[in-house]
């Protein structure tokens, strides 16, 4: 091997998985949905890109939800203003437990945590 081709061999991009298998998936996701959900899941590093009307919110609360019960803690959703309380009446809508906080000091037992962008540094843990 070349000098060239051992530089080359660095700098390829690995598939390599590095999450979970989903599990009781909510049965409210369409199966495009489900299959989206499960893959993300699966690879540990992925980001959905799907277009307007196909169901991003259920799919992110979705995988939230699994995020948090894999891990055993709480995930946080940032989001628009309006955007971020969308998310919350969604997740009620679909039955997940999720609440709009303005600040770390204000989480209770919810797994999963919205906010929106400009309160960031409200929720970081040297922010204070």
């Amino acid at each position: 091997m070349s000098d060239y081709e051992a530089f080359l061999a660095t700098k390829a991009m690995s598939s390599k998985s590095h999450g979970f298998k989903a599990e009781n998936l909510t049965d409210a996701l369409f199966p495009f949905q489900r299959q989206i959900v499960e893959w993300a899941c699966a690879k540990g590093r992925a980001a959905i890109f799907a277009d307007c009307g196909c169901g991003k919110g259920i799919m992110q609360l979705a995988w939230s939800d699994q995020v948090a019960r894999h891990a055993g803690g709480k995930v946080l959703i940032l989001a628009p203003l309006a955007v971020a309380f969308q998310t919350v009446r969604e997740a009620t809508r679909f039955g997940f437990h999720a609440a709009y906080r303005k600040s770390a000091d204000e989480i209770g037992d919810e797994p999963i945590v919205v906010t929106n962008y400009e309160r960031l540094d409200a929720f970081l843990p040297w922010a204070g």
